[in-house]
């Protein structure tokens, strides 16, 4: 979604996106539905050139399966920890986990529109992060490192058609 301000200097934009994740190793089954929501500002300071600022929020949703553990303490018969909701995106049975961890990350962007193709980059940093309180030993000083980025480089081409 886009919304532009003041004869188009000033621009304002959302996306929100759901990954629906289905991951097997050794041992373990994840059924993953992931949240991934970006807002945007920018202001044109030149012709064709706008520079502005981006935060996104990351989030999965699951209880991983861990086969080894069925049946030990804190898992039931099938290796799902107990006290946590399990997601599936089967369409018999679609349920939305327990949040596992996220991610929140902020930083600058620059955007450069011509009119047969345009670029967009950004630099975000990691500014906040966490998850299930005791299931992730890898949330330190309030930041995720297990699999949130401590920065997020991005840049996207774009043409119209």
């Amino acid at each position: 979604l886009q919304k532009n301000f003041l004869d188009n200097t000033l621009i304002f934009a959302f996306s929100n996106k759901v990954e629906f994740e289905t991951r097997h190793s050794p041992g373990v089954l994840e059924e993953e539905i992931a949240l991934d929501s970006a807002l945007g500002v920018s202001y044109r300071f030149a012709p064709h050139w706008y520079a502005g600022a981006e935060i996104r929020y990351q989030s999965d949703f699951l209880n991983p399966q861990l086969f080894d553990e069925a049946g030990n303490p804190g898992f039931d018969d099938k290796g799902y920890e107990l006290g946590y909701k399990r997601s599936s995106f089967k369409f018999s049975d679609f349920r939305v986990g327990s949040q596992y961890q996220y991610g929140t990350y902020f930083g600058p962007s620059l955007h450069y529109g011509a009119e047969k193709w345009w670029f967009t980059g950004s630099l975000l940093f990691q500014v906040q992060g966490g998850g299930s309180e005791g299931r992730n030993p890898s949330i330190i000083n309030g930041k995720n490192w297990d699999e949130h980025e401590r920065y997020h480089i991005g840049l996207i081409f774009g043409r119209p058609f």
